[in-house]
């Protein structure tokens, strides 16, 4: 009977965690990212201006792989997955599928039964490609893989509300373009209710270093 000695590689597992993150940093190095202007914008000033995430958790790349590995699986069924489009200059969406209305992809721990379950940054990354392609209405693709519940959604916008969050998104995206040029994040509004998630952490993120008046 074989008897072997485990134990768990805790160098080996840091060290592909940070493999795995610098292969999906390859996305969002050069480019500032649709999800930029939906999320706590001292994310993406954080990262363009180059502040290091110092602590990578483990459970926060697992969590980055179950999505892309299901994104993969239900993308593998059709023909135009991944479209790359400049939305504004330098400003990159990547619209999951192209099926007869654009599509996002979303897996989640959270139940989703009804639309009041929905959280707003789902509709808004999909509202975001609708308003700057001139459309009005796309999908939307929630998989819980926690009740193994997997729904397809409609997305409905009038024009007036597609035309006006595309004027906040163009205004997002000038201050926080004029924040990383300045190197000055004064003008950004954060939001706190990500911090708990957020991979900078209070340890690196400039805000919270200015709050305790600590150099980074």
């Amino acid at each position: 009977m074989l008897k072997p000695r485990i134990r768990i590689n805790y160098k080996k597992t840091d060290e592909l965690c940070r493999k795995l993150w610098k292969y999906y940093m390859l996305f969002t190095k050069d480019n500032y990212e649709r999800s930029d202007l939906i999320y706590c914008p001292l994310k993406a000033y954080n990262r363009m201006i180059g502040i290091p995430i110092r602590k990578l958790p483990n459970k926060a790349i697992a969590t980055f792989l179950v999505g892309q590995t299901l994104h993969v699986l239900i993308q593998n069924a059709f023909p135009k997955i991944e479209v790359k489009e400049e939305l504004m200059p330098n400003l990159i969406a990547r619209v999951d599928i192209m099926w007869d209305k654009p599509t996002e992809i979303k897996t989640t721990t959270m139940s989703m039964y009804t639309k009041e379950h929905i959280p707003t940054s789902y509709i808004e990354q999909l509202a975001a490609v609708l308003a700057f392609r001139g459309e009005s209405s796309g999908y939307l693709i929630t998989l819980d893989i926690l009740n193994k519940t997997l729904l397809v959604w409609d997305v409905a916008f009038k024009e007036k509300q597609l035309n006006e969050f595309k004027r906040i998104l163009e205004d997002r995206y000038q201050r926080l373009q004029k924040a990383v040029q300045e190197k000055s994040f004064s003008s950004l509004t954060p939001k706190v209710l990500e911090c708990g998630t957020c991979l900078y952490g209070i340890e690196n993120c400039p805000l919270f270093r200015r709050l305790r008046n600590v150099k980074p």
